[in-house]
């Protein structure tokens, strides 16, 4: 389902673009986009950053987990990465036994697409609700019946939440589910962490642009300045721009 349209014919990002080395320490970079544990530079890079105090997290699925399930121990155990995003397609019991082994971990589910039966089978580990993003592979499994499913999500979603040790979701799945409807103003707001470009960008390193985020429809072309770049995308989440 990967919108970004990622296979295994992809390209490589470049790990020594300029902009890597302004990264300030104790910034977050979320590294996804395929597999990530296939590039041939990933753990020099990770050493790279750990030493300059970036705090760095991955993504990968349930295969690429299974497959390289110590390779991933051993990037938590030495630190190389703080925060494991597994994405889920079946829950299978030795996903849920990493997810609860490490407390950094969180399984990524997305709006229409997670069942019940997987949500019942993640009981007391961390969840994160993403969007379907109707974009690449998304845009083309997209149905009625997605749709439907995430209505129903939103239906059941406050009777879950006590099922998991916590709960988040993606700026798209807070408009999808429309959890705040749940919660008052001053609760959703102490919690609410920011429109996409006022705390956060993307960057996309394989075709060099950057924009709010992966779903974005404008993207433009790759500056060696983080704080530029940044700048710009803060602009335009402000409306000023």
């Amino acid at each position: 389902m990967c919108h970004e349209n990622s296979g295994t014919h992809g390209l490589h990002a470049d790990l020594d673009a300029p902009l890597l080395s302004s990264l300030p320490a104790g910034i977050e970079l979320a590294i996804g986009g395929g597999n990530p544990l296939s590039h041939p530079d990933l753990i020099p890079f990770l050493e790279r950053m750990k030493k300059a105090g970036v705090v760095c997290n991955i993504t990968v699925n349930e295969r690429h987990l299974m497959a390289d399930y110590a390779l991933i121990a051993q990037l938590i155990d030495e630190k190389l990465v703080w925060g494991v995003g597994v994405s889920i397609t079946n829950a299978s019991d030795k996903t849920v036994e990493f997810l609860k082994s490490y407390s950094n971990s969180v399984a990524h589910l997305i709006c229409g697409i997670v069942t019940p039966q997987i949500l019942k089978k993640l009981n007391n580990t961390k969840v994160l609700f993403l969007g379907y993003k109707q974009k690449g592979r998304g845009e083309k499994f997209y149905t009625e019946e997605i749709e439907n499913n995430i209505i129903r999500l939103k239906k059941v979603l406050p009777y879950l939440f006590n099922h998991f040790s916590c709960v988040s979701f993606d700026n798209l799945a807070l408009e999808q589910t429309k959890i705040f409807e749940y919660l008052s103003k001053k609760a959703y707001a102490t919690r609410f962490m920011g429109k996409d470009g006022e705390g956060s960008m993307y960057i996309d390193l394989v075709n060099k642009k950057y924009a709010l985020s992966s779903t974005s429809t404008q993207a433009f072309d790759l500056q060696d300045s983080l704080t530029k770049m940044f700048s710009h995308v803060n602009a335009i989440a402000n409306g000023n721009n």
